[in-house]
């Protein structure tokens, strides 16, 4: 997909009412997140051998939830703890 067709679809995309104030920065896509992983568990069923890892999610913009590890193959970004079995990320 081009960065213009992307342009032409990004303006009708919203995740909640624009109109709309949250107390966390995370609260405009809060309701779609719990929906998405709500679904993918409901149709994915684990296997025995699971895995909780540390992950870091690259972004190179400005936020306070930014860290920056300097030992990660992916240095910047976002922190996050995973589930994941062999081949998904589940949770």
């Amino acid at each position: 997909m081009g960065c213009t067709r992307w342009h032409q679809l990004d303006r009708y995309l919203y995740t909640a009412e624009v109109s709309q104030t949250f107390q966390s920065p995370f609260g405009r896509v809060w309701d779609l997140s719990e929906l998405l992983r709500a679904r993918s568990l409901q149709y994915w069923r684990p296997g025995k051998h699971l895995c909780v890892d540390e992950a870091i999610a690259r972004f190179t913009g400005r936020a306070s939830e930014v860290v920056i590890i300097k030992t990660k193959p992916t240095p910047e970004g976002f922190k996050i703890w995973c589930l994941a079995n062999d081949r998904v990320v589940l949770n």
